[in-house]
């Protein structure tokens, strides 16, 4: 038995799944899918965000949580 109190303790995952030439991203918790991105004319790289955060902070996830009787 541990001592640690996970009584506000959550979790966080992300996974990415490519199939032929169309990716598939889910996430859940304080986590984030970024692809990097070459431009084919300039060769410079970018990011593209592919995720939000599922985080209580953000108003659109707090209000969530309480939709469905969680607690923020």
């Amino acid at each position: 038995m541990s001592n640690i109190d996970l009584s506000l303790s959550g979790s966080t995952a992300n996974c990415c799944y490519l199939v032929n030439r169309k990716l598939y991203c889910a996430n859940v918790g304080d986590s984030r899918s970024i692809m990097g991105v070459r431009n084919h004319l300039t060769g410079k790289w970018s990011a593209k965000v592919l995720s939000n955060d599922h985080k209580p902070s953000l108003a659109s996830e707090a209000q969530r949580i309480w939709m469905y009787g969680g607690r923020v």
